[in-house]
């Protein structure tokens, strides 16, 4: 099993219902244990605009490669009806995107990694 940290974040809604929900979501994958969560903190945007976001991580194993995990992880966003209108960073996401960001360690992938904070 390999081990990933999840990153969830949305300043859109009812962002920490939504985030619970996606978290929800994950854990229904056979694939992916969920060994631990952080708890809700609040931050502000950064080279983005809109409202304060509420961000939570969780510690995962899975038996998933790095790309399944990913595609995991894009199908629950588009069940929450993620849309990626916009080609840069720094725009609201719309609807909230309760699974923006996502790290896997490097052990298990080569391939860039997103800025998890």
């Amino acid at each position: 099993m390999a081990k990933a940290f999840i990153g969830f974040g949305g300043n859109i809604g009812d962002a920490r219902q939504i985030i619970t929900d996606a978290i929800v979501c994950l854990a229904q994958h056979i694939e992916v244990h969920i060994v631990n969560k952080s708890c809700f903190y609040q931050s502000a945007p950064v080279d983005a605009v809109g409202g304060d976001y509420i961000n939570a991580v969780v510690e995962i194993d899975t038996e998933l490669n790095p790309y399944g995990l990913l595609y995991v992880c894009q199908t629950i966003e588009q069940q929450f009806g993620r849309e990626r209108p916009f080609a840069n960073r720094g725009t609201p996401a719309l609807p909230p995107s309760p699974l923006k960001k996502w790290l896997i360690t490097p052990s298990v992938l080569r391939a860039p990694i997103r800025r998890l904070f």
